[in-house]
């Protein structure tokens, strides 16, 4: 147990920079006091952290099985302004199942926030984890924003927009900033990028027919 906590809070040291990076898009995304469900990456004190009325958090686990997770995503009966899936889609067995899931939590105005790792990026990451520099990649599926697309179109979600953040994660004093301040400027890089932000919405004509049923 104590191993796990030092284990938790070197993780917390090393990856500041990058999840309080990732906290400021989701700030600028999620409208001020919004009733807001969470599910992904969990680290005290740094994610997730944003104004929202109302916030309902659930821990992507390698401990519960995909199955379980979706049992009790069906099993929630509350509707949310914004819906945030950190990294869970790609951890997914299957992912159209999961977004029917969070299809039911969704008002018409409900926006769907995915967070997905770049697939570029695979090669260097899982180099990293083995190298005990970050935890291994759970990531089963490498997906493109076409890919995540195709996915939300299949879930009857409809894609609004797509962003692009990050070229490095790491703060490394004050070159990770200058980094990301300049690639910021250059979007002819933004294929470069860590992070994708896929922003969907429920396909309108579903949810009229929900309601009707």
């Amino acid at each position: 147990c104590q191993m796990k906590m030092n284990k938790e809070y070197i993780k917390k040291i090393r990856f500041e920079y990058y999840y309080r990076r990732l906290n400021r898009v989701l700030s600028f995304l999620i409208n001020k006091e919004k009733r807001v469900f969470y599910y992904g990456t969990v680290i005290e004190g740094l994610i997730p952290c944003f104004n929202s009325s109302y916030c309902k958090i659930i821990k992507s686990s390698d401990n519960i099985p995909d199955e379980n997770q979706n049992i009790f995503l069906g099993q929630l009966e509350e509707k949310f302004d914004y819906i945030v899936l950190n990294e869970v889609i790609g951890e997914a067995d299957d992912i159209v199942l999961l977004l029917n899931k969070i299809h039911g939590l969704c008002k018409d105005s409900t926006r769907l926030i995915i967070i997905q790792k770049n697939y570029i990026w695979q090669r260097l990451l899982d180099l990293t984890g083995k190298l005990g520099f970050k935890d291994k990649e759970k990531t089963q599926n490498w997906l493109s924003i076409e890919d995540l697309v195709s996915y939300l179109r299949s879930a009857n979600f409809e894609y609004i927009r797509s962003y692009r953040d990050t070229i490095m994660p790491l703060k490394l004093l004050f070159l990770g900033s200058l980094l990301n301040q300049i690639f910021n400027l250059l979007p002819f890089f933004d294929w470069l990028k860590l992070d994708q932000y896929l922003i969907a919405r429920p396909w309108l004509y579903c949810t009229k027919l929900k309601k009707n049923k």
